[in-house]
């Protein structure tokens, strides 16, 4: 079994184009025809002799079954179709020539016999079909041989439903005439034991008539309808199965017959089989969706494929032909159609609000699609950013989005004249600005839009982000080069712990503490608290005692001060070094001296997780700690504790509402630090019990580390 691929799949532009050409197919269509009646009703009452119920019927409907009903399906595709059949001297006979007549098909063919027409009549009470009888008593049954010469046609449609039309004499005449003018034969039957004749293209069975045929050698294809399951199409010696779209089935009849028809006019016109599955299927469900015997509407067949076929394979992009047409089938199908148009180059939130407004009940919209001529004309060679496919793709897959067109001109005036949609959509930003479109616009309206955003806009941040980060490299590129050529990088592999916390909490003392006890256990600690007392340390401090020069600084170059802690700690790692330290602790750590830098880079970046990134890769440039231990403290307590100590005016951070704030950002920021692990101490508690607490953690990383084997332990 072989499956489509998408970049096979009969697009709209390729069935508009196949549709065209079908236009001009000249169809001769032999068989049985026959008329089939429906009866609507409603149960009246109960008859008192039977208890049956009694049905009123309220309204009849007459239509085409059989051959009748396929050259009618074949009219609503081709351009000229003729019927060679018969019908029997008797009022459903004529009902018959009427219906064919109104359709547009030639009769000239049409016999009329002494037999009965054949007529089957469906009764429906309430929606629900309940019976079915037919009258096909001495039927058509002696129409053997055509004796006048056939027409000219592109197409030989033969429909036998075993009522006598098709006798092998004549099908063998009508087949011999087909081969003479190089038309397409195609072949429908219900009887099984009736020998296939040779000279056919395409054969068309149900799955009860199917066994058997699927072999034929000298037919092109055989297209089997399996129900609810769809179609399968043996051809070549192979299996093409098209499932079943998804149906309220309410009656078969004339299901066969769309099917039929729509492969004898679009297969004669280059369709290639296995493409074509889909669009039977279409037909196939509007058919045994539809009350009564089922006659092919072609803008709901092209509606319904567009919408479950080619939307949910995105193949929304449309030539400005195909546009119109499309267009014109959804008016038809009672929608409204509204157009916008832009570059869409870099997709902002903006634009999503301007497409989510544009949505309505019974509306359809189309997006006309700068091409990359265009905007390099309008905005120059470096634009756009994304390619005309690229944008394409994402536009089609917007559910708001019903189609694309794409335009080579600076503004779309000629696009909407050509298409003629009813309203023309374009955000409020646009409502004092002269708009070209306008002109030729039926109707415009404008929708609310996201303020504040645009393709500009978010072009210029990344440039500036951009400088901002190559300006980063080359601070740690310089810097790493001055460590490197002192052999610095050899410090790195010293375990650091930093200790974070709220202010009062006693990192501070049980660090130092620590540094005493530990020592005599683990070997040399060495504790930092920055920024230290070496050179740009001391810069640093010098800075922050400035105020007007610290904000200066913080705003034109954010990332200044993480980079400065960074080398101020690489210089204090040396000196722990250099002192025989085999591992740090480090006081106001990640958290507390780096992470306060955030809300710097909020400023040039407004979204908190670009930030939150950028500042991430900037100290990835240099060092990260080994663990981090967090005290756990109410903020009460901790405030207490602090005025307790006695060091002076309260500083902003040291009141309880701030300490708040600054809690849950630390905890935010902890989770977000997956790549560091993270011991919460319970500080609530006496010095040496929050050391001992300190002290087990440390023995998963100290207990066996020496300055030796500390890089193969951790």
């Amino acid at each position: 079994m072989t499956t489509v691929k998408d970049s096979e799949i009969l697009t709209l532009d390729k069935l508009f184009n196949i549709l065209d050409v079908a236009k001009d197919k000249r169809v001769l269509v032999v068989g049985d025809v026959f008329l089939d009646a429906y009866r609507f009703g409603q149960i009246c009452k109960i008859s008192s002799g039977v208890c049956l119920p009694i049905v009123e019927i309220q309204k009849t409907t007459f239509c085409l079954g059989g051959a009748g009903n396929i050259a009618v399906n074949i009219a609503a595709l081709a351009g000229k179709v003729a019927i060679l059949s018969c019908t029997g001297n008797d009022s459903h006979g004529e009902q018959i020539r009427n219906l064919l007549l109104n359709a547009g098909i030639n009769c000239e063919m049409l016999e009329i016999c002494a037999n009965k027409s054949i007529y089957k009549e469906r009764t429906y009470v309430s929606g629900q079909q309940i019976s079915r009888s037919d009258s096909t008593t001495n039927s058509i049954a002696n129409f053997s041989v055509y004796q006048e010469p056939l027409p000219e046609f592109d197409v030989l449609a033969i429909c036998d439903y075993g009522y006598g039309v098709c006798s092998m004499e004549l099908v063998e005449q009508c087949i011999m005439s087909a081969q003479k003018q190089n038309a397409m034969v195609f072949y429908t039957t219900r009887d099984m034991a009736k020998k296939i004749p040779s000279g056919i293209d395409y054969l068309f069975v149900n799955e009860q008539t199917e066994r058997g045929w699927a072999d034929l050698p000298s037919i092109h294809g055989v297209f089997v309808t399996k129900g609810k399951h769809g179609i399968v199409l043996y051809s070549n010696g192979k299996q093409h199965n098209e499932n079943g779209f998804t149906a309220n089935e309410r009656n078969v009849s004339g299901a066969g017959d769309c099917i039929m028809a729509v492969g004898a006019a679009l297969l004669s016109a280059g369709a290639c089989p296995e493409y074509l599955l889909a669009f039977m299927n279409i037909a196939r469900k509007l058919a045994i969706e539809h009350e009564i015997t089922y006659c092919l509407d072609l803008p709901s067949c092209l509606l319904e494929y567009f919408q479950l076929y080619l939307k949910e394979r995105y193949l929304k992009h449309l030539n400005i032909d195909s546009a119109r047409r499309i267009c014109d089938v959804w008016r038809e199908c009672g929608y409204e159609v509204a157009f916008t148009n832009g570059r869409f180059d870099i997709f902002h939130v903006g634009h999503m609000r301007l497409l989510c407004n544009a949505v309505k009940p019974n509306r359809k919209l189309i997006v006309a699609l700068n091409s990359d001529n265009s905007i390099r004309m309008f905005k120059g060679l470096s634009r756009p950013i994304n390619s005309q496919k690229e944008r394409v793709e994402l536009l089609s897959r917007l559910a708001q989005v019903d189609a694309i067109v794409v335009f080579d001109e600076n503004s779309a005036v000629e696009t909407i004249r050509i298409i003629n949609p009813d309203v023309y959509i374009k955000g409020e930003q646009h409502l004092s600005k002269s708009l070209p479109e306008k002109s030729v616009a039926r109707k415009v309206e404008f929708v609310p839009m996201y303020e504040g955003v645009s393709t500009i806009k978010i072009i210029e941040n990344a440039n500036m982000h951009s400088a901002i980060n190559k300006e980063l490299i080359l601070f740690s590129d310089v810097f790493k080069t001055i460590f490197n050529s002192r052999g610095i990088s050899q410090y790195l592999n010293i375990p650091l712990f930093s200790f974070e916390g709220l202010p009062g909490t006693g990192k501070t003392t049980q660090i130092k503490k620590a540094s005493i006890e530990l020592s005599q256990k683990y070997g040399k600690g060495y504790y930092i608290d920055l920024p230290t007392k070496s050179g740009i340390g001391t810069m640093l401090k010098t800075l922050y005692a400035d105020h007007d020069k610290w904000k200066l600084v913080s705003e034109s170059a954010p990332w200044l001060n993480p980079v400065m802690l960074s080398v101020d700690l690489i210089e204090a790692i040396q000196a722990a070094n250099v002192s025989g330290a085999t591992y740090i602790l480090m006081s106001r750590g990640i958290l507390s001296t780096f992470y306060y830098n955030l809300p710097l880079y909020l400023k040039f970046y407004e979204d908190f997780d670009m930030a939150w990134e950028v500042l991430e890769q900037h100290l990835k440039a240099f060092v990260r700690p080994t663990a981090i231990f967090f005290f756990e403290l109410p903020e009460q307590v901790a405030h207490n504790r602090v005025i307790k100590r006695g060091r002076g005016q309260l500083r902003a951070m040291d009141a309880v509402e701030q300490m708040k704030v600054d809690r849950a950002n630390f905890v935010n920021y902890l989770k977000r630090l997956d790549d560091i692990p993270i011991h919460y101490i319970d500080a609530d508690a006496s010095q040496q019990e929050v050391l001992t607490r300190v002290d087990k953690v440390l023995q998963i990383y100290l207990g066996k580390v020496t300055a030796n084997d500390f890089s193969q332990t951790v």
